[in-house]
């Protein structure tokens, strides 16, 4: 016959089942967490190690991914925890050379290799624009149009429109005579130049020269005729303009060793934002790095940083080493953290924080890092993202990655003879044309492929969409715009 358990083992019987599942609840837990912070156990070792995460992605996407040789089950884009140590990434897909790779992988970190760009294995080139005469090309951002000058001294240029990867139109664009002093004075030489595009992809600096004098001119591409005189607007001589902003309106150029900020919407040129200036760069809009002349009564030079609206400029450095050693200064920001590096020779500093507020804020940036490079740079430039320092002496180069805080071993392009300042294709890639070949490689000097020959000295780039790059050639007729397809 059946009977009721007491009511003391009914007690007993009950905390024993909720202390089970409250037990096995937390195992589980615990065993989810294992898993998201990257524990597994390896059979060869015997033993539970942290993994490393690490996501992968190509372009163009679908690449099978093996590790060490051994595939995984998806395609890119995917991702896979790997354990710490060593290890060999390959990306593949058909009618693509095969992207590699060899890393040290952390436990407990996450590596993002989705920047993979696989390269065509047949890379024809098309011809787009027979060219008879060139002077000088330069695309404008994100490769929408390319800015073609036949001729130094003609005012005439030729817009390309890339946007239809199907139908590549053109416009000339003519300098209206008013525009630009001695127009037609006869017996004066007139040499024009194209210096930048504005971040907008609509206007252009040209550079006028003539005689012994220079100005500049703001070419409008939509409309030519509304090509304005900067130097006769603001009878002021200036040098090293770059556009800040997308309205075509606002520059900052150095006037007499002063940094000014020119606007031509109200009409207005700053004070000084910096005094004894040698060279600058713009980042963004209005924040300023640059390097100051030589003094010989301290015989110093200083690096420092001003942004538009400072009171005052901030002097990063203040150094007495030969004028002979290179010294550069660059920033950018990266993931919400502004950085700002400074090279004196061979040795080259990384500082983070956020930018002084003013001459006497100590603390805002700090050191992040230094490093020693075999060679003083010649050039010194970050990425597009931020997220890479470039430094180049000759044909050689090196990159610190503040992603993985490492310095990759000094590496040349492709290639013989002298080579012209590296240029970023992407975030991640370079592009060289040493040696009449256009070659691309990534950051590290890793996975390098001459594309095709091109006439060394001119610009390149992606198309928009990143189906073609677009450089140019040599003819027997003179030159040509030519892509090659890059997303088949």
């Amino acid at each position: 016959m059946y009977r009721m358990p007491s009511k003391r083992k009914q007690l007993i019987a009950r905390i024993v089942t909720y202390s089970l599942m409250s037990v096995s609840v937390i195992v589980i837990a615990l065993f989810l967490i294992a898993i998201i912070l990257g524990y597994r156990f390896d059979g060869k070792a015997g033993r539970i190690e942290q993994s490393g995460l690490v996501q992968y992605n190509s372009t163009p996407g679908g690449a099978q991914v093996t590790i060490d040789g051994i595939k995984l089950g998806a395609r890119t884009a995917t991702s896979n925890t790997v354990l710490p140590g060593s290890h060999t990434f390959v990306m593949q897909r058909d009618g693509y050379e095969v992207w590699q790779k060899t890393l040290n992988i952390q436990a407990g970190t996450l590596t993002a290799l989705n920047y993979a760009r696989l390269v065509p294995i047949s890379r024809p080139v098309q011809s787009v624009k027979a060219l008879p005469q060139l002077n000088q090309i330069k695309f404008s951002p994100k490769g929408r149009f390319a800015l073609v000058h036949a001729v130094a001294a003609s005012p005439d240029f030729t817009l390309y429109d890339l946007r239809n990867d199907n139908s590549v139109k053109q416009t000339v664009l003519t300098l209206p005579p008013e525009s630009y002093s001695q127009a037609t004075t006869e017996g004066v030489v007139h040499t024009f130049a194209i210096t930048e595009w504005d971040s907008s992809g609509r206007y252009v600096l040209i550079e006028h020269m003539y005689n012994d004098a220079v100005e500049w001119l703001i070419l409008d591409t939509t409309d030519a005729t509304a090509t304005a005189n900067v130097t006769q607007a603001f009878h002021m001589e200036f040098s090293q303009p770059h556009f800040s902003g997308t309205s075509g309106n606002v520059l900052f150029a150095i006037s007499n060793g002063d940094i000014r900020k020119i606007d031509r919407g109200d009409g207005t040129v700053s004070r000084p934002l910096a005094s004894h200036v040698q060279s600058y760069d713009l980042y963004s809009t209005d924040v300023i790095t640059y390097t100051t002349v030589y003094d010989p009564t301290t015989g110093s030079r200083s690096v420092g940083l001003v942004r538009d609206g400072d009171k005052d400029p901030y002097v990063l450095r203040t150094t007495k080493s030969p004028q002979s050693v290179p010294l550069h200064v660059a920033t950018a920001r990266y993931f919400n953290q502004n950085y700002v590096v400074i090279s004196e020779g061979t040795k080259v500093d990384v500082l983070a924080g956020d930018y002084p507020s003013s001459p006497d804020d100590t603390t805002s940036l700090r050191q992040f890092t230094s490093y020693t490079i075999d060679h003083a740079p010649d050039f010194l430039t970050m990425s597009y993202n931020g997220r890479f320092i470039l430094s180049q002496t000759g044909d050689m180069y090196t990159t610190y990655d503040l992603e993985r805080s490492t310095v990759s071993p000094e590496n040349t392009m492709v290639g013989n003879g002298s080579a012209s300042q590296l240029q970023w294709l992407d975030d991640f890639y370079l592009w060289s044309d040493r040696s009449d070949k256009l070659t691309i490689g990534e950051f590290d000097g890793t996975n390098q492929h001459t594309i095709n020959s091109v006439a060394s000295g001119f610009d390149a780039t992606l198309s928009q969409n990143g189906t073609y790059l677009y450089s140019i050639g040599r003819t027997k007729d003179g030159y040509t715009l030519q892509r090659v397809r890059m997303i088949l």
